[in-house]
């Protein structure tokens, strides 16, 4: 393993959070949550984004942008998947509510 491979494993470890798609379970750590309200027609909605950083060894293929994932029982969308170049050790995963 390299160095940048060890910190992402040492920051998961530091702050876990599990993670499902479809009937996997992962662990990875949340990056940053933004939380607000959007106005639209019907009025203000909740509007929930993360970004969750994973191991991408962890999962055998990335999942499809669009894809769905529950994070503290909330159900999200990916919009954006994010590889690192350094070993492509790293991946992270933007989320919408997917209620938006």
């Amino acid at each position: 393993m390299s160095e940048y491979t060890d910190d992402i494993a040492e920051m998961i470890a530091d702050l876990p959070v599990s993670y499902v798609i479809g009937a996997t379970t992962y662990t990875g750590t949340i990056g940053t949550v933004d939380k607000g309200n959007d106005l639209t027609e019907g009025g203000f909605l909740d509007d929930v984004d993360a970004v969750l950083i994973a191991k991408k060894s962890d999962h055998g293929t990335l999942p499809a942008i669009g894809s769905k994932l529950t994070l503290d029982s909330v159900v999200y969308r990916i919009t954006r998947i994010t590889t690192t170049p350094a070993d492509n050790a790293e991946v992270r995963l933007a989320l919408q509510d997917a209620t938006q």
